[in-house]
């Protein structure tokens, strides 16, 4: 599939009334829309990667899977920070007197993020959205537990990091 093809399928999953699920890869509730899209992202990788293969592509094809690919990113990192607030109201209900065990918080965030499509898309940022990325990668690292007590915002904190 060449670049422009792979652009106009991300387009249309932007532009589609209905948002496909972006579940992680092996998810028990179905992963077939993460599977083609992850495929979407490799493959366009492969072709931007490769020297004769980058420079058969056209400027018209890279700006249009860029500003595809722009708009997709836009729409995943939307549906992640989505999900990651879902999880954290969703342990601070099943547990609110109480500091949210690491454990069970990783377990909910790998059960329902979509990590592998957070990869994929590693290389087709440009530097603002890669700080996104980063900076959704501190906001997951510290879930190691919080207080439900911390603040109003549900910040994380270190407290029940041993050692």
């Amino acid at each position: 599939m060449e670049l422009n093809a792979l652009g106009a399928c991300l387009a249309a999953i932007v532009c589609s009334p209905e948002q496909p699920p972006l579940r992680p890869v092996g998810s028990s509730a179905g992963d077939g829309a993460t599977v083609v899209v992850k495929s979407i992202l490799d493959r366009a990788t492969d072709l931007l990667s490769d020297p004769q293969a980058a420079n058969s592509c056209s400027i018209s094809n890279r700006t249009l899977w860029q500003a595809s690919f722009d708009a997709f990113f836009g729409l995943l990192t939307k549906y992640c920070l989505s999900k990651y607030d879902s999880i954290l109201q969703m342990l601070l209900i099943q547990a609110p007197n109480d500091a949210i065990v690491g454990s069970e918080a990783t377990r909910a965030i790998s059960r329902e993020m979509p990590v592998d499509l957070l990869r994929a898309s590693l290389p087709h940022t440009d530097e603002h959205q890669h700080k996104v990325l980063l900076d959704f990668a501190q906001r997951l690292m510290p879930v190691t537990g919080f207080s439900a007590h911390g603040s109003d915002s549900g910040s994380v904190t270190y407290e029940s990091v041993p050692g």
